[in-house]
C-alpha cells in the first residue's frame, strides 16, 4: 500500500470575529475636570488560523478619559492575512455634578483627550 502525502497550502480569506462589550455608561468625576475614566473589557475575538488576532482602537487603551455626552469606540480586529472585521460600541458619561462646569474646563479635558 503507497501513502502518498502533500500539503496544501492554506490561504485565508476570512475575516476573524469580533464581538464588542456592551455599551458603557458612567458618571462624569468633577475632581477629572467633567471628564470620566471609562474602563470596559476587552472584546472577544476569534480567528480559525491566527490564534493572536491584532486589535486595534480608536482610543488609546489605558488613558480613557470621555467629556459628557456619547463617544463611539470603534475596534478592528486583524489576522496575519489582513483580514479585518469592525465593532463598535457606545460611551455615555452623564453629567452629574455640583456647581456649573465652566468652558475652560471642558477645553482642558478636550486637550487631554484628543491632543496627547
Amino acid at each position: 500500500m503507497k501513502v502518498i502525502l502533500f500539503c496544501l497550502p492554506l490561504t485565508d480569506y476570512l475575516p476573524p470575529v469580533i464581538r464588542c462589550p456592551d455599551d458603557v455608561r458612567v458618571y462624569n468625576d468633577p475632581t477629572e475636570d467633567g471628564a470620566a475614566d471609562v474602563t470596559w473589557p476587552p472584546p472577544y475575538t476569534f480567528d480559525d488560523l491566527d490564534p493572536m488576532v491584532e486589535i486595534t482602537t480608536n482610543v488609546t487603551w489605558g488613558d480613557n478619559y470621555f467629556l459628557i455626552g456619547v463617544s463611539t469606540v470603534s475596534v478592528t480586529a486583524t489576522d496575519d492575512a489582513g483580514n479585518s472585521r469592525k465593532c463598535t460600541f457606545k460611551v455615555y458619561v452623564d453629567g452629574k455634578y455640583d456647581g456649573i462646569l465652566h468652558a475652560t474646563k471642558y477645553w482642558k479635558s478636550y486637550n487631554r483627550v484628543f491632543h496627547q
